[in-house]
């Protein structure tokens, strides 16, 4: 075959593979950087349908020039299809709104009544949900009334409202609430059935759509009525009493006929529901005649009454009920008025200053003070003694205190002689406070107690000073100072003390003694005792008697009379612990902040304290904290490292801790156990994991990224990752190491993730665990952490977009070097000569000659000119050149009588009419300079 009729061949096969990428590029979606399948149909004609070339006629592929449905843009470019929408899910919409109700149940008042009105609200709710199943979420969310606000409002009525505007809160369907209203009704009301306004306003969601919602706001007036009765004829203007606890005063009730008509034949009734208040001589209720009342008239009505001298300082209150003839002759009862009276203190007195003069045998005098405390001014004021000591015989049992006004004071004294019989020590006197009230009335006060000390007949031992360092739930030394006032030298001397109370023990029991020896007059001894007080003895005083036995100088044995003497120990030693702060956390390692205060009264030394708690689920690390030396009031401040477990729960916890300190004598002392309640908070993650979109390509691998950040408030070290997966995924890289985190620190890992090739276009899960070294120590494995990997199908089968313009580059280029051969082929073909011999002479075929289906091309292996060499080959039917070498062979395209030279050869068509020779020749031309010296006739 030429040369040229392979070219045409090649160029007609490059042309159908163009024709076909272009079919094939077109019927594929153009795929954006980054493998995401969507376009930016606004550019090339589909989508929108919008173009930067011209305005389109419809949103269906139109662009540039107007052009419908064919997606043609003015710049040739081929469109592309549109991918195929995802299906949207059918809107469900759910109406519905509140429907709001008001009633007042009790609607009933009198005139000049004050009174509250209960408006109850309620919400019946009504949903269209166009015949869809409702879940029941949906159907209150629209149903329900939000912030719902309640006005009342006095509309046409004769009341005034005290209460402003009150919020109900919300208020879902189904439900009612009240809501209380403060009123007063007019004194000169009308009976008669009035309306009061009451306005609702609220908020609600009108319409759920999906996830979208739209929310309203309503407010609607309702009219409830009020009904006036005629019963409330009688208001009360005023109440005074002149009333003290255990005292009979008057009760005066200001009450007025407030209705429209004159009343006859009135009475009012006054009863008490208390009975430490009774009226009249005892009764219960007292009863006083009005007689004629005309409208708008008031009366007085008195009433004595009598609280009980037990009774308690407080409001009593008195009902009122007025009985009457109407104008009409009829019998008629007034609802019941209720007032309240408010009674003073019962009057007191107290005796104070007490001094006594009294021994044993001998007379002496009782002298202290008398205090008015009140709350009234009294008159004649006389002490009385009531009651004595058998041992005890006063010389006067009155005494004239004169006029006392509240916090008053009078001085007494009273002579009083002892027995010889008795013996030394404290003596009681009981005296009463005769007086005379404001209203002339003679009265007593509750008895009063008096205590006087007797001395012995002759004071040998004076007891100077009395050092007592004693507090409650303590042991303190109680040093007495004891002078020998005899004018004997006293031997063998022995000082004995006696507590008169079981709260407080002298070592180990009620008494204890210390030996003092030789004692000359004039001498002191100080002897010192252990006195152990209980928990209850702090802030009160207890009596002590110290005894002196002794040899006197004839060598008798005797003993003294008791030295008496009292002691107060000081309140208990307390603290206080508050929480400052908790770190404490379930499954973790926390801090707890305490703040200890020495609430007194004493200071103390060496203060520990000792966490106490003991639980399953909390484990502290350290229990005991030295707090140091704390005066009284000074506070300070420890914290413990406690940890709580993974079966902890979050919330309060009391946790009670043990105090022990060192007080003032150098004895180390407990106190009181102290609880603080510490807040645990809920478990957390150690790790936070962030990630971005995760996407992995079905049949392919891909690397996820991670971000780990430390959610505990330590440092986290030798932290292994580990990925896990499920089918279709696999995990090809499923480890990752940290050697540190610092808390809040974050730092990225990466896993590489495949999908298997079947694998559906959803997401899939993957796991991470983490294992963790603690601060401690302490190896830790988290929980598994899920995250989703989304797997995507591959994108479609495509040519890359420099394909086209590469494949056009080639045609171009075949097509220009077939030219530019052609070219060069037609400048090397000889000029026509006249010694060339005709068709009939050079064994060449002519266009006439009858050749069935043999053709012939000429191959110049040497040149073309003039040569009289003869052909050594023109038996074999080929066409030399002059050198005797065939410039022709045959081809053999069937059938043919021509020698067949080289069957293989695809030779030129005898109807071929592309190249003729002169003469008529069906042949070819060739430039002997495109044929290499080893081509040999037969092979082209």
């Amino acid at each position: 075959m030429s040369r040229e009729r392979r070219t045409r061949a090649l160029l007609l096969s490059l042309l159908l593979v163009v024709g076909a990428v272009a079919v094939v590029v077109s019927d594929v979606p153009t795929v954006a950087a980054g493998g995401d399948s969507d376009d930016d149909y606004g550019d090339d004609g589909s989508g929108d349908g919008d173009d930067d070339g011209g305005d389109s006629d419809s949103g269906d592929g139109n662009s540039g020039d107007g052009n419908s449905g064919d997606g043609d843009s003015d710049d040739g470019t081929t469109p592309t299809e549109s991918p195929t929408p995802t299906a949207t899910p059918t809107p469900v919409t759910v109406e519905g709104e509140p429907d709001i109700d008001v009633f007042l149940p009790d609607n009933t008042v009198s005139p000049g009544e004050e009174r509250r009105l209960v408006v109850q609200v309620a919400n019946g709710g009504t949903v269209d949900d166009e015949g869809l199943d409702t879940p029941p979420s949906g159907s209150e969310a629209v149903t329900t009334a939000r912030n719902v606000r309640v006005e009342l409002e006095d509309g046409d009525a004769p009341v005034t409202v005290n209460t402003a505007e009150t919020a109900l809160g919300d208020l879902q369907a189904g439900s009612v609430a009240e809501v209380g209203f403060d009123i007063v009704v007019d004194e000169d009301a009308d009976p008669g059935v009035y309306d009061l306004d009451v306005t609702v306003e609220y908020d609600y969601t009108e319409e759920i759509t999906n996830d979208d919602s739209e929310r309203e706001s309503e407010q609607d007036t309702f009219e409830v009525e009020l009904v006036v009765t005629e019963d409330g004829r009688f208001v009360v203007r005023s109440v005074d009493e002149d009333l003290q606890v255990g005292e009979t005063g008057p009760v005066e009730i200001d009450l007025r006929n407030v209705g429209e008509e004159d009343l006859r034949d009135a009475t009012v009734t006054v009863r008490s529901p208390n009975a430490d208040l009774t009226l009249g001589g005892g009764a219960d209720s007292s009863t006083r005649s009005v007689g004629d009342w005309d409208d708008g008239d008031t009366e007085t009505i008195t009433v004595d009454a009598t609280l009980a001298p037990d009774a308690a300082t407080q409001e009593y209150p008195l009902e009122l009920t007025v009985s009457y003839t109407d104008e009409n002759g009829n019998r008629e009862t007034s609802g019941v008025l209720v007032v309240t009276i408010d009674p003073d203190d019962a009057q007191s007195f107290d005796v104070t200053d007490v001094e006594s003069t009294l021994s044993v045998g001998q007379e002496g005098r009782v002298s202290g003070t008398v205090v008015n405390d009140g709350p009234r001014d009294v008159e004649t004021a006389v002490l009385r003694i009531t009651e004595t000591d058998d041992n005890l015989q006063p010389r006067e049992r009155l005494v004239v205190l004169g006029d006392l006004e509240e916090d008053d004071e009078a001085d007494f004294s009273i002579p009083a002689s002892v027995l010889d019989t008795a013996q030394p020590g404290p003596r009681r006197f009981v005296v009463v406070i005769e007086y005379v009230t404001a209203d002339g009335d003679r009265r007593e006060s509750d008895p009063i107690t008096v205590i006087a000390d007797v001395s012995s007949e002759t004071e040998r031992f004076e007891l100077t000073t009395v050092d007592a360092r004693l507090q409650a739930n303590d042991d303190g030394p109680l040093v007495l100072t004891i002078v020998n006032r005899g004018d004997e030298t006293l031997t063998d001397a022995t000082v004995s003390l006696t507590s008169q109370s079981p709260a407080l023990a002298i070592g180990e029991s009620s008494e204890d003694t210390r030996f003092v020896g030789r004692w000359r007059p004039g001498e002191q001894r100080v002897v010192r005792y252990v006195v152990d007080a209980g928990d209850e003895a702090g802030g009160q005083t207890y009596a002590f008697e110290a005894s002196v036995e002794f040899t006197d100088e004839e060598g008798q044995s005797r003993q003294s009379d008791p030295l008496a003497f009292g002691a107060t120990p000081a309140a208990r030693q307390t603290f206080d612990a508050r929480t400052l702060n908790s770190t404490l956390r379930v499954g973790e390692e926390g801090r707890v902040t305490v703040a200890v205060t020495n609430t007194g009264p004493t200071n103390v030394s060496a203060v520990a304290v000792t966490l106490a708690t003991d639980t399953g689920n909390v484990a502290p690390i350290e229990t005991e904290a030295a707090l140091g030396d704390l005066a009284a009031g000074e506070t300070a401040v420890f914290d413990l490292p406690i940890e709580i477990t993974t079966n902890g729960a979050p919330g309060t916890r009391q946790f009670v801790y043990d105090i022990a300190y060192t007080d003032d004598d150098g004895d180390r002392r407990d106190g009181d156990s102290l609880t603080t309640d510490v807040r645990v908070a809920p478990e957390r993650d150690p790790f936070v994991v962030e990630r971005e979109d995760l996407r992995v390509t079905a049949g392919q691998s891909g690397v996820i990224e991670l971000t780990l950040t430390n959610n505990l408030g330590v440092r986290l070290t030798d932290i292994q990752a580990k990925a896990f997966a499920d089918d279709p995924l696999s995990v090809d890289d499923d480890q990752a190491f940290i050697a540190s985190l610092d808390p809040d620190e974050s730092v990225t890992i990466r896993f590489t993730v495949s999908a298997a090739g079947g694998a559906s276009e959803k997401p899939y899960l993957l796991s991470v665990d983490f294992l963790y070294t603690t601060p401690d120590g302490d190896s830790q494995l988290s929980d598994p952490v899920n995250v989703g990997v989304m797997v995507v199908q591959p994108p479609p089968q495509q040519f890359p977009d420099w394909i086209i313009p590469l494949l056009l580059g080639i045609i171009i280029l075949i097509v220009a070097g077939y030219l530019i051969r052609r070219r060069l082929g037609r400048r090397s073909t000889p000029p026509p000569r006249e010694d060339v011999p005709t068709a009939a002479q050079d064994g060449g075929v002519d266009q006439g000659d009858s050749i069935p289906e043999a053709v012939m091309e000429w191959v110049d292996f040497g040149g073309s000119g003039e040569s009289d060499a003869s052909d050594a080959s023109e038996t074999d039917g080929g066409v030399d050149d002059d050198s005797g070498s065939d410039v022709m062979e045959w081809v053999d395209l069937g059938e043919s009588d021509a020698p067949d030279i080289s069957e293989t050869d695809s030779g030129v068509s005898a109807d071929d009419k592309s190249a003729s020779r002169p003469g008529g020749d069906v042949m070819e031309w060739v430039d002997p300079d495109d044929i290499t010296t080893d081509e040999r006739p037969g092979e082209h």
